[in-house]
């Protein structure tokens, strides 16, 4: 059977890939969370001349998120 590209790609960088599943309340509420603290933390007090600055920008938030203190 054939290797999705994405799965590739994660199995090169270590990164496990797991599936939510189908209306499961938890993950998907997990999920939607990320969703809006991404979107409140960006696009939504930021103007991004481009997409490429986007892109930048939320690669620092990523990072700053995944590294902060809990």
């Amino acid at each position: 059977m054939a290797v999705h590209p994405f799965d590739a790609e994660c199995a090169q960088h270590d990164i496990l890939h797991r599936l939510t599943k189908f209306k499961h309340l938890w993950t998907n509420g997990l999920i939607e969370c990320m969703n809006r603290s991404s979107k409140e933390q960006t696009v939504k007090i930021y103007f991004f001349e481009t997409l490429d600055k986007l892109r930048k920008h939320l690669i620092l938030w990523l990072l700053a998120y995944n590294h902060q203190e809990k």
